[in-house]
């Protein structure tokens, strides 16, 4: 499944994850001190179609907690 994490309603990061790992994802990004205060996720789907996704929404958004695909 593909999530987003927003702070201030600006999106800070666009990830990836198992639908059954989706709190423990989120509480990785806490304990790493990534700030955010809103987060939103579609439906879950095969991972390389929401690496696909990932990598469009990164390209696109331009977060500035993603660095792998936002150059």
């Amino acid at each position: 499944m593909n999530y987003v994490l927003w702070h201030k309603n600006h999106i800070v990061y666009n990830g990836i994850c198992y639908e059954d790992r989706m709190d423990a994802r989120l509480n990785e990004h806490e304990v790493r001190g990534l700030v955010f205060d809103e987060y939103d996720f579609d439906d879950a789907k095969p991972r390389e179609k929401a690496l696909t996704i990932e990598r469009k929404l990164i390209r696109r958004d331009r977060p500035k907690c993603n660095i792998c695909y936002n150059n």
